[in-house]
């Protein structure tokens, strides 16, 4: 950890370079203006470098997973995400529901996380970043991109962060590193190679804490780290892979990418206080996972032709998807620290680490290769048509540490049917319904069996909803969702796997807008029931959720924006019987400036996070808590050149 002088020593630098890189204030967009708000074309979930709007992120999308259920798409193509992706690989992410996944060739029922990665749009560039990020994390970053958006051209890009802190207390070390070499010839030809890596240290981590009757602990200290001195979780994660994108004829395209992604970490420990009572004590366990790596391979290739007559467009898509992954783990060991419960608020004794036995390494095989076809239509700007046919081949094989080996097939056959029409000026309704076949994720950290990989599940999805755009100035997409699937969690023996169906019958609404000159308006609500087929409740999952982001382009002070986001996420179910209902708003309030010196690119970006330094807890689907972060302070300077 940074000694305080040289934590404070970050944002007086920055403050220093702000004054020396600029010169007059500029309004002119560029890589040093990454607003989300602005930049979001719905308020369904976008994120551009460190800033996020909307409803939906990648692990969470109407009541699911993106990422668990194998929905990502790199620059367009299927990719199957093994942990977390390096900062520096990733430009944009946004969320593909409803009308916003339209054009979408096969899309999921679970929705699609869209990853785009860094490129070299126009002449060469470079940017630095210095950070002041959440909790004093000194944070530098530097990206730059050389060459020729017709020719050849290489991006690369560094982030470092020597002492991240984050939410509830957890501290990290991490570096990522990206370099992308690019080839562009012709109209709309592209080659390409990608290779990221991140590598952390976690050396401090937040603890769970799981109630032991339907009554929430009492409010604790935060940013206090109650981990042992023995607690490390170190990790490495990477994505190497090549793209191609073609024209081999008049009104066709092929493109096609080949993605290898990798995690791997040594052994881990998971701390958690269980039976937590109303006035505060708890009993410390903790979990050790042993060595754990996960790979695949994946790709897709898109074989498209175009047909466009006088009235209408056709677009007609072959496409092949697979991957081939293979996780190796082994089955956790859990003990308590201490006979007699301890105060979740105070600093628990230095426990001696247990004496922990190895156990057995298991391997988890999936083979997934997947054929299909997709037709677009459009039809007078006034009908759009979407319809999909597709066979997977699905083989899931799992090797016990003690030699027996299980496995299980699938060969469903799936599709999808939408349709899109204009029923006048400024109003648009659709409709979509959708068959797939997704991953259901792994076991949690508290199962007997955790990080073991359950086999994919069949889902299907029911939507419809109208797109409201009477100017330009205004859009307003609202939607009604079900989502049908399968559902996992703990038995009686605190085993993870399928206890019966799930259904989600949702409501969300997206609202962006321009009001007045300079105001910028993302606003969204969903309201969902997520339900089990026996009745029981559902732990972790919200009921509500309303999310309001405004950035506000003073005309007064040219260069000079504020910007604020509100959230309210309400209706988790927490506790041993799921009584227990938790709630959580948060408000941030922030400002831009944007300066110009005629060849260089600035903007100093500063926030407070939970303006008003509410506590709240926070419900797992496991049935455990966590607590909000405090109220912290984040400032950037990013200048392009």
């Amino acid at each position: 950890m940074l000694p305080p002088s040289r934590q404070r020593l970050w944002p007086c630098c920055a403050l220093v370079l702000a004054v020396l890189a600029g010169a007059a204030p500029d309004a002119r967009s560029g890589l040093a203006d990454d607003n989300a708000v602005t930049r979001a074309g719905d308020a369904f979930g976008f994120t551009v470098g460190t800033n996020s709007v909307g409803l939906y992120s990648a692990s969470s999308t109407r009541g699911f997973s993106p990422i668990r259920a194998g929905n990502v798409r790199l620059n367009g193509l299927y990719f199957d995400q093994r942990g977390t992706l390096p900062g520096t690989l990733v430009d944009t992410s946004a969320i593909r529901v409803g009308l916003t996944a339209f054009d979408e060739p096969l899309p999921a029922p679970s929705g699609i996380a869209d990853y785009r990665t860094r490129r070299l749009q126009g002449g060469s560039t470079g940017r630095v970043r210095l950070a002041r990020e959440s909790f004093g994390s000194p944070v530098a970053e530097a990206d730059v991109r050389v060459g020729r958006a017709d020719g050849a051209s290489v991006t690369a890009a560094v982030r470092h962060a020597p002492d991240a802190r984050q939410d509830g207390g957890s501290n990290y070390r991490m570096l990522d590193a990206t370099l992308a070499p690019t080839l562009r010839w012709g109209q709309s030809n592209e080659a390409g190679l990608l290779l990221s890596r991140r590598q952390y240290r976690s050396y401090e981590e937040e603890l769970h804490y799981y109630p032991e009757g339907n009554t929430a602990p009492p409010e604790i200290r935060r940013r206090k780290q109650r981990q042992q001195s023995w607690h490390r979780n170190d990790g490495v994660s990477e994505v190497l892979g090549g793209f191609l994108s073609t024209a081999p004829a008049a009104d066709w395209q092929l493109r096609g990418g080949v993605f290898h992604a990798a995690a791997r970490r040594p052994a881990s420990y998971f701390e958690y206080l269980t039976e937590v009572t109303p006035d505060g004590l708890g009993t410390p366990m903790v979990r050790r996972s042993p060595e754990q790596s996960d790979r695949a391979w994946s790709g897709e290739t898109q074989l498209s032709r175009d047909l466009i007559g006088e009235s209408f467009s056709l677009r007609l898509t072959g496409l092949v998807r697979f991957r081939s992954a293979t996780t190796r783990s082994g089955a956790p060991s859990f003990a308590q620290l201490d006979e007699d419960p301890i105060a979740i608020d105070g600093m628990p004794p230095d426990y001696a680490e247990p004496d922990w036995q190895s156990t057995p390494t298991d391997r988890d095989r999936v083979q997934q290769l997947g054929g299909g076809l997709a037709a677009q239509l459009a039809w007078r700007d006034r009908v759009r048509l979407n319809a999909g046919l597709q066979r997977a081949d699905y083989r899931k094989t799992v090797t016990f540490g003690t030699g027996e080996r299980s496995s299980v097939e699938s060969r469903p056959l799936l599709w999808n049917m939408g349709a899109a029409v204009r029923l006048n000026r400024t109003l648009t309704g659709y409709a979509g319904v959708t068959r797939g076949l997704e991953e259901s994720g792994s076991a949690p950290f508290t199962a007997r069996n955790a990080n073991a990989v359950l086999p994919a599940a069949r889902t299907r999805q029911q939507d419809a909803g109208l797109e409201w755009q009477p100017s330009p100035n205004l859009q307003v997409i609202a939607g009604v969702f079900r989502i049908r699937r399968p559902y996992a969690g703990l038995d009686t023996d605190d085993t993870y796997r399928f206890l019966g169906d799930l259904e989600n019958d949702g409501v969300e609404i997206s609202a962006t807008a321009n009001p007045i000159p300079g105001l910028t308006v993302v606003a969204g609500g969903l309201y969902q029931r997520p339900r089990r087929d026996d009745d029981q409740p559902l732990l972790g999952q919200a009921r509500h959720q309303l999310d309001l982001s405004l950035d506000y382009a003073l005309r007064s002070v040219p260069g000079l924006s504020i910007n604020s986001r509100l959230s309210r996420t309400g209706g988790y179910r927490a506790g041993r019987d799921g009584q227990l209902r938790l709630s959580r708003t948060d408000l941030d309030l922030g400002a831009r400036y944007r300066l110009w010196d005629g060849s260089t690119r600035a903007s100093l970006n500063g926030r407070v996070i939970n303006v008003l330094d509410n506590f709240a807890w926070n419900a797992a689907s496991d049935g455990g808590l966590d607590h909000s972060p405090p109220r912290t302070w984040e400032m950037a300077l990013t200048v392009d050149f």
